[in-house]
């Protein structure tokens, strides 16, 4: 008997132990994600420099949908202030070339997301981008909103961006 009432202790003990294992948001990442409602951050969609010295993403698609995105793929930029402990939104001063949406597909296309933040000095920042844009069933919109998100030290003593792109006025902000 008193075997049986250890075990159920242990049993209660690791039961209880478990259910505290789970993923518990950060009040930063809580705060992040209500930026963003009704945005689903895609596991298998991946943003990635496309070099060191240049200030433009590369956006990868491994889910098995598509996505839609506007042609400024819905970039938006954030950087973190711990004291306040808020994300500031920054204004992105990039124009995109084209007005066209992009559909980015699994293994089959990427895009590319230029980022131009208007900050002034030159104190390295943490920089936060987040995109947007709606999953695709049979190339049509199922009205949810999938995103991905990169943070990374941006230093804006090399802001370049490659030479078939050139900064425009942004209406957005």
């Amino acid at each position: 008997m008193r075997h049986i009432k250890t075990i159920s202790l242990l049993l209660i003990f690791f039961m209880v132990g478990c259910s505290t294992l789970s993923p518990i948001r950060s009040k930063k990442e809580s705060a992040f994600l209500e930026l963003i409602p009704g945005v689903t951050i895609a596991n298998k969609l991946e943003l990635s420099p496309l070099s060191p010295d240049v200030d433009v993403l590369v956006l990868e698609n491994f889910e098995d949908y598509c996505i839609q995105f506007p042609a400024d793929y819905n970039a938006r930029l954030f950087t973190y202030d711990p004291q306040a402990e808020e994300w500031l939104e920054i204004k992105n001063n990039m124009g995109f070339p084209s007005p066209e949406p992009a559909v980015v597909c699994p293994e089959v296309s990427s895009g590319l997301v230029p980022f131009f933040p208007d900050i002034s000095g030159d104190e390295k920042i943490t920089l936060r981008i987040v995109v947007s844009g709606e999953k695709l069933a049979d190339g049509i919109s199922t009205g949810e909103m999938a995103g991905a998100y990169i943070e990374f030290q941006w230093d804006p003593s090399h802001n370049t961006l490659p030479d078939f792109w050139v900064p425009q006025p942004s209406t957005d902000l």
